[in-house]
């Protein structure tokens, strides 16, 4: 996550779970996406941790999805190079074994 965020993680990630604000703010990210929008009444401290919670998910869900296309890529460029060779990889059969009694 540091190399996405530019953050080092300090501690325990899921000791920071037990964190009152961590908890607030993790239940107003789902509040606003299920409302659609900031309440008025929300305090500018957990609103901003919800910005900034947000900002990261975001960042590490589009570092993750790079990862996955990159390797798909290659899975495809390994694939296209084998059939180049006449190699096509077949599903494995498998025979069933014999039972002993």
């Amino acid at each position: 996550m540091r190399q996405v965020t530019d953050m080092r993680q300090t501690g325990c990630p899921w000791q920071a779970l037990r964190d009152p604000y961590v908890a607030a703010v993790l239940h107003w990210s789902r509040e606003v996406k299920r409302r659609g929008g900031y309440p008025g009444s929300l305090p500018e401290a957990i609103a901003r941790g919800v910005s900034i919670y947000e900002s990261a998910f975001g960042a590490v869900r589009a570092f993750d999805q790079q990862r996955e296309h990159a390797r798909l890529e290659e899975e495809n460029a390994q694939r296209e190079a084998n059939a180049a060779r006449g190699f096509v990889a077949q599903p494995t059969i498998r025979r069933p074994t014999k039972r002993r009694r």
